[in-house]
């Protein structure tokens, strides 16, 4: 297959340790599959073939700050979230126990993240990043 890198990128949707991780709060809900389908290492594969082509690759991250809590309506999904502290950071603008928390990239994918080549998004709320800037940064 080729790809052209000046129209093509790749998308990764919360490449993070609550969902993808042993040590994750949601692993419960999801390892299995995720073992199953081998997706972490999926994603290796991806993010170096990506890589190695010179494709764009764009990261649309989870992220619960603690203004969040004071949503007035929720599903069951974001109580969830919220009860568990799924994806939690201590604000947008502090990084103060980020690292290696839940909210943080999986170890594996961390070289091709903090590569200084990797786009990062606006964070998104609840199941993906249609409420954050990706559209709008892919367009660009």
């Amino acid at each position: 297959m080729n790809c052209d890198p000046t129209d093509t990128a790749v998308v990764f949707i919360d490449p993070q340790n609550d969902v993808l991780s042993p040590t994750g709060k949601n692993w419960g809900a999801v390892g299995a599959s995720v073992t199953e389908n081998r997706t972490v290492e999926n994603m290796l594969r991806i993010f170096k073939a990506a890589k190695a082509a010179k494709i764009n690759v764009f990261i649309s991250p989870h992220y619960f700050f603690p203004t969040d809590r004071a949503w007035k309506f929720n599903g069951p999904l974001e109580a969830d979230e919220f009860a568990t502290g799924t994806f939690a950071r201590e604000g947008a603008l502090n990084l103060q126990g980020f690292e290696s928390s839940g909210a943080d990239w999986l170890a594996e994918f961390k070289p091709y993240i903090d590569d200084g080549q990797t786009i990062v998004v606006s964070p998104h709320k609840v199941f993906g990043p249609q409420t954050n800037d990706l559209v709008l940064q892919l367009r660009k």
